[in-house]
């Protein structure tokens, strides 16, 4: 494939800059919407599991103190008790917990004033207890029955559901018989179990719920879960309705970028079609000059002025040959005159009358050379000029093998010819196309010494007519393959033999002009096939 060829398969600019702007669209909307919903996800999980732990606090200190809990004030965190009274409470149970405590206010008697007690709930070898330390020494402790307020539990678990629907939210207590405390009929999976045994104290998920487990003073474990379905559905409809709108907006952003990047490069796309236009020999073609860019604007004026200067000087070039030509071939033609008349003179010698013969023969081929290569400029410069006509190629082919059928076997040569049973018509300049068939036949003739010559009229694989002449002959060396359709270039193989190296030169630009693809495939020793491709 040419470069050319490869030019025009290949995807157009706008193409690329329209398909790079979607990718860098999607590419940042997703990182940008990924790192929302990791935010948004892990807001919404933070917020439920804050609503659990601070169920699971509520019921705690409910198992704790039962319906005292309602009347309690200023209940408080370990971490704000009084660091004297806890050593006092230390020293008298050795390795106890501080759980919380509450503000116990006594009235005063009218002489002596009111006063706060701090009393602080503590566990200890698997009970708790109040306690209440006072002039360094324990004044008050009592022990708390704290599952005797298991009903207590059960009525505020019943309001919790009850708020938050009881498929939304769910409190288990598993018991000894790793039954549920607050709920006897209710049978709790072995998973849950099993993660409540690797998480005591922390949250974790199992099944459609998350998980806040939290450690109870004597060693049960209270369990407050929320399900994460309607977590899930939301982050689900969130990702579709995301995609959806991203993918509406890619494409719609890549129909923008193209529509914007075609008028950017609308001067580019002008200045390739005036590129060819000249490819074709319409060197007078110019850019109109629109509203562009003023970079664009810049590239077309300097490809006009630069087409007009290259139009000016082919054209002076182009004068100049034929001037050259005209004035080579008229004393060509008067020479050639002249030695005909004294070739007829019957009182010259032999000697004068061969002298005379081969001027007359070499002043012939300066002429046919003078002649093609004005053939040849005259086609490369007006390939509009051609006289097209419908030409059957296979009744034209016919007449042609049986035309030169003698030469061939003059030279003991097999000249084939193949067909196929359907007629094909081409539209060219009869004259023309006849010349570029004799001098690729010719040219075969002349390097083949043995073998055969063919001319294979057939359809290739997309269904458009290929001629194709191949030989038996002794074939072009690689290198000089990409010169061999260069004017006056001849191979090595082939200086011994007469000719001027213009025949392919004008098989090439007969070929150029009608726009044929000409194609050669060629091997030192195996012959060679010229193709063309209508």
């Amino acid at each position: 494939m040419s470069s050319n060829e490869k030019i025009r398969t290949g995807i157009s600019l706008k193409t690329r800059i329209a398909l790079s702007y979607a990718i860098c669209f999607f590419l940042s909307c997703t990182a940008i919407f990924a790192v929302l919903s990791i935010r948004v996800n892990a807001s919404l999980t933070n917020s439920r599991d804050k609503t659990c732990r601070d169920i699971s606090r509520d019921l705690y200190r409910v198992y704790v103190f039962g319906n005292r809990y309602s009347r309690l004030r200023g209940i408080g965190n370990a971490e704000d008790y009084p660091e004297t009274s806890r050593r006092i409470i230390e020293k008298t149970y050795p390795g106890a917990k501080i759980l919380f405590f509450h503000r116990t206010p006594l009235r005063g008697d009218g002489e002596t004033p009111g006063k706060v007690f701090l009393t602080a709930c503590i566990a200890y070898n698997n009970e708790c207890y109040e306690v209440r330390a006072d002039d360094d020494k324990i004044a008050f402790a009592r022990k708390l029955n704290i599952r005797n307020h298991l009903a207590d539990v059960n009525t505020i678990c019943d309001r919790i559901m009850q708020a938050e629907g009881r498929h939304n939210i769910s409190i288990i207590m598993p018991g000894d018989d790793n039954n549920d405390l607050l709920d006897p009929q209710r049978i709790i999976p072995q998973e849950l179990l099993l993660a409540r045994e690797q998480n005591p104290d922390g949250i974790f998920e199992c099944g459609s719920f998350r998980y806040t487990s939290t450690l109870l003073p004597d060693g049960k474990t209270l369990l407050v879960g929320w399900n994460t379905r309607a977590r899930d559905v939301f982050r689900k409809r969130n990702l579709v309705l995301f995609f959806s709108v991203l993918s509406a907006a890619a494409l719609f952003g890549i129909l923008i970028t193209y529509l914007l990047t075609r008028h950017f490069l609308k001067g580019i796309t002008a200045t390739t079609f005036a590129m060819s236009k000249i490819y074709d020999g319409d060197y007078s073609y110019r850019i109109g000059v629109s509203d562009n860019d003023r970079e664009v604007l810049k590239l077309i004026e300097t490809f006009n002025a630069m087409n007009e200067r290259t139009e000016k000087l082919l054209n002076e070039l182009k004068v100049m040959s034929d001037n050259v030509a005209h004035d080579l071939r008229t004393p060509l033609t008067r020479m050639s005159g002249t030695l005909e008349l004294l070739l007829c003179d019957r009182t010259l010698d032999e000697k004068t009358r061969a002298v005379c013969a081969s001027v007359f023969e070499e002043t012939n081929r300066l002429k046919e050379l003078v002649n093609t290569m004005m053939d040849i400029s005259r086609t490369n410069s007006r390939p509009d000029e051609l006289d097209l006509e419908t030409i059957k190629l296979n009744d034209f082919l016919l007449d042609f093998h049986e035309f030169m059928q003698p030469a061939f076997e003059d030279k003991q040569l097999d000249f084939r010819l193949e067909l196929p049973e359907e007629k094909i018509s081409i539209q060219a300049d009869r004259k023309k196309f006849q010349r570029l068939l004799a001098n690729l036949v010719e040219n075969a003739l002349k390097f083949t010494d043995s073998g055969f010559v063919a001319i294979s009229l057939s359809r290739d694989a997309n269904g458009n007519a290929q001629l194709s002449i191949s030989d038996s002959g002794c074939g072009i060396p690689e290198a000089a393959q990409e010169k061999i359709f260069d004017r006056f270039f001849r191979a090595d193989s082939s200086r011994h033999l007469p000719g001027n190296g213009l025949g392919l030169a004008l098989v090439k630009a007969i070929c150029d002009a009608h726009k044929w693809k000409l194609s050669l495939r060629s091997a030192v020793g195996s012959g060679s096939t010229f193709t063309i491709g209508f």
